[in-house]
């Protein structure tokens, strides 16, 4: 995980995924952040077939925050309630993901 200076904290993970749940392929990235600050996060595939989609939601809190899905690319975006969080990437017809995490400081 790679760390940014500046009024925010950026964070950025490659990795392929970790499992299989329901048919799709699955990983969960623990964050620990600030509670009450704006939480951005996307993550995207190169290797992503051309029917291939990814999906990221997220669970802080007890509440679990929808992404916004689609071909190869998914974006997320909410207010943390509680300073753990629980990223889940999920994809079909892709093997790797690049990730990037932005929260204030």
């Amino acid at each position: 995980m790679n760390h940014s200076p500046g009024g925010f904290i950026e964070r950025t993970v490659d990795a392929g995924f970790e499992g299989i749940e329901q048919g799709f392929a699955v990983s969960v990235v623990r964050l620990s952040t600030v509670a009450g600050g704006v939480f951005d996060a996307e993550v995207s595939s190169l290797n992503c077939d051309d029917n291939g989609t990814l999906d990221l939601s997220a669970l802080s809190g007890g509440v679990t925050f929808p992404g916004r899905g689609g071909p190869c690319y998914a974006r997320l975006r909410f207010v943390v309630p509680a300073s753990g969080v629980a990223l889940t990437i999920r994809g079909h017809k892709a093997t790797t993901f690049h990730m990037t995490c932005r929260e204030p400081r």
